[in-house]
């Protein structure tokens, strides 16, 4: 699976206020996933996902906040 994602006023749906706001940024996270399973027996499996994403967000207005590039986010589970 792969797919983008767009946020207004926020970072990774984290918020900001006064000073801190994130109000009028705009961010853009791109991910990819992977899921594989394995069946070993008739009451056993193993499954594992992996997710990498990448995010890029522009500078909100009036706020001591500047912009973030290259934000990456690598998540893995596994689970029997």
């Amino acid at each position: 699976m792969a797919g983008i994602t767009e946020d207004k006023d926020s970072l990774l749906g984290s918020k900001g206020s006064s000073a801190f706001s994130l109000e009028g940024s705009n961010s853009i996270t791109t991910f990819t996933a992977l899921k594989a399973q394995k069946q070993f027996h008739d009451n056993f499996s193993l499954t594992g996902i992996a997710t990498f994403g990448n995010t890029n967000m522009s500078s909100p207005s009036n706020s001591f906040v500047d912009s973030a590039s290259d934000v990456k986010v690598f998540k893995y589970c596994f689970n029997c």
